[in-house]
């Protein structure tokens, strides 16, 4: 946005100013009720209401048209009595959730409100293993119960979750209204003889009303809406002393709906069974409207008097200005936040690359490495040092090699050994030996010994070793193989230096080789 705009909004909201706070304090006005004695009592501040209607079940529950129509129809009813009123229609659980939630945080922490939640909608009881009753608010994605349990019971909400919601309000006085059927077990069910405005009236609550009872069935044309925008249009006043209490309306509701159906529905009312929040009582007051009609004296400045009318066309293009003004910000915030991402793709794609070269730059080096592996361990078997080689009477053949390979405790597959004259001093723990013959193929197994003398770097016997092993018929040439290792030196360790195995049969030297250790 540019510079320009800013300051032009600035300097309209300056000239607006003196309107927003009179048009502020006018929807500010507080509730003021008098008692019998004719004594004022502050009641509220604000006044707002949340309206929910569930009519476009997807899920397996009958839909409900008529709940459009009543929604609208009870907004109008309470807008005339002083409420700002926010509707949600068809909402599914998440949503159900995510409105109550807002609508809490935006204006049920102010202690001097009072909030009131009507829903219109289908409604269910759940008898559970325990024995209790559990009522539940059905969103337009729960499935059907007796098709779906399960599916049911993740998507419907329950009325511990409104229990919850209602002690989260801070404000004194919350009424809750369901416009469908179910147990009311969260709050005490009563049928209290209503009493006059007093102080106690003030006192923090939390009344509910169901239009029915667990197992009756709601009729999509609403006796309950009817009754209750009759009730706070003043019908429900049976003191006649110019208020309608939570109490009068649930006692008018649970009356006259049974009347009007026949019998078919039974509203419940009550209070919340918590001793901090039974005492008070919600108030709808037909005094609200006089009170809050703005005198020539709120609107007038040192300057100038200005009429209501000029008031209202003033506010109207505050409004029209700051809808402007929020469109621009949007707009602003669409632009940045494309610039940002922009930005950040930018970002990403630079470390994409870097990581693709050090990837690049890892698989060259670990292809280095395998080759100088691969060389070394040429390299190391083709300075296996040379070694005596001779005749072995017993099985008629001849020594043909002599190899040596590292291993742990025990012997490595053939397949897997890695032959080598050069073995670390830190790391080699067992170097074998291997002795390869060749020889005709004998008429049948023969069974030897070959005994391996092993010579330390300063030419003194550290260990012997006897290795019984044999040939089968039909083999052309062998291979044998033992070791020796940490096992074989007290001091469990190599010493640095020229290894020497001899290897005899019967007696017979028949071999030599050698390794270094370093």
């Amino acid at each position: 946005m540019k510079k320009k705009s800013f300051l032009l909004i600035i300097s309209t909201l300056i000239m607006f100013f003196p309107y927003v706070v009179q048009s502020a304090e006018k929807r500010g006005v507080k509730v003021v009720v008098k008692d019998p004695q004719g004594r004022e009592i502050a009641l509220y501040k604000g006044s707002h209401a949340l309206i929910i209607g569930a009519s476009n079940y997807t899920a397996g529950w009958p839909k409900l048209p008529g709940v459009k129509t009543d929604i609208q129809e009870v907004k109008a009813s309470l807008e005339k009595e002083g409420f700002n009123v926010i509707t949600v229609e068809d909402p599914d659980r998440e949503k159900f959730l995510k409105t109550f939630d807002n609508f809490i945080a935006k204006y049920g922490l102010q202690p001097e409100n009072r909030l009131l939640f009507y829903f219109a909608g289908h409604g269910h009881t759940v008898k559970q293993s325990y024995g209790e009753d559990m009522g539940y608010i059905v969103p337009v994605d729960a499935p059907n119960p007796n098709k779906d349990p399960a599916g049911f019971m993740a998507k419907a909400i329950d009325m511990q979750q409104i229990e919850v919601y209602a002690k989260r309000i801070q404000s004194k006085h919350a009424l809750f209204l369901f416009d469908s059927c179910f147990s009311g077990s969260i709050f005490a069910l009563s049928r209290a003889v209503p009493e006059n405005i007093s102080y106690k009236t003030a006192k923090p609550v939390r009344q509910f009303i169901t239009s029915g009872g667990a197992d009756e069935q709601v009729p999509d044309k609403s006796i309950f809406k009817q009754q209750f925008i009759a009730a706070i249009r003043g019908e429900a006043d049976v003191d006649r002393d110019g208020y309608v209490t939570g109490t009068e309306l649930g006692e008018f509701l649970q009356n006259n709906v049974i009347n009007y159906s026949k019998g078919a529905q039974h509203p419940q009312y009550g209070k919340i069974r918590n001793p901090n929040l039974d005492k008070g009582d919600f108030v709808f007051t037909r005094t609200t409207g006089s009170e809050e009609q703005v005198s020539q004296g709120e609107i007038e400045s040192e300057s100038q008097r200005i009429t209501r009318e000029k008031l209202l066309e003033d506010q109207q293009r505050l409004e029209e200005e700051r809808q402007r003004l929020e469109t621009e910000r949007k707009q602003f915030e669409i632009e940045t936040e494309k610039q940002r991402l922009e930005l950040e793709k930018g970002k990403l794609r630079e470390e994409r690359e870097r990581l693709a070269r050090m990837q690049e730059e890892q698989r060259k080096s670990e292809e280095d490495r395998r080759q100088l592996e691969e060389e070394k361990r040429k390299t190391a078997y083709q300075k296996v040092p040379s070694y005596d080689t001779g005749y072995v009477s017993i099985i008629n053949g001849t020594v043909t090699l002599v190899k040596f390979y590292e291993s742990g405790y025990g012997s490595v597959p053939h397949e897997n050994r890695e032959y080598r004259s050069n073995f670390s001093q830190t790391n080699t723990r067992y170097v074998n030996w291997e002795i390869n013959f060749e020889h005709p193929l004998p008429v049948r197994r023969i069974d030897f010994q070959i005994e391996a003398i092993w010579y330390s770097p300063d030419g003194t016997v550290f260990t012997r070793q006897t290795n019984n092993t044999y040939i089968e018929p039909s083999w052309s040439n062998s291979y044998h193989q033992f070791g020796s290792g940490w096992k074989d030196y007290w001091e469990a360790k190599w010493k640095i230096g020229t290894y020497r195995v001899d290897f005899y049969i019967s007696g017979q030297k028949i071999a030599s080789g050698t390794f270094t250790i370093y």
